[in-house]
């Protein structure tokens, strides 16, 4: 079984949008959402097991330029 995530996501000013579409393009993430309220923007994303997640969040989701903060949230 797949390691599961939902990444709640802090971006700059005006770039919601743009980073919606980046993580749509990334693999592993399944969906992305722009929203409304204290996060910007929501991706549900699936790993391999917790290292693949890890490597995800931290190599991909959080090097995105807009991107100010992530919070995980592991699927139990």
């Amino acid at each position: 079984m797949p390691s599961q995530a939902f990444i709640l996501v802090k971006v700059k000013s005006g770039t919601s949008e743009q980073v919606e579409d980046t993580l749509a393009d990334l693999p592993g993430v399944k969906i992305s959402h722009s929203v409304m309220g204290p996060y910007d923007v929501v991706a549900y994303v699936e790993g391999t097991n917790i290292n693949t997640l890890r490597d995800m969040i931290m190599k991909r989701i959080q090097t995105i330029p807009a991107v100010r903060h992530t919070t995980t949230l592991l699927v139990i």
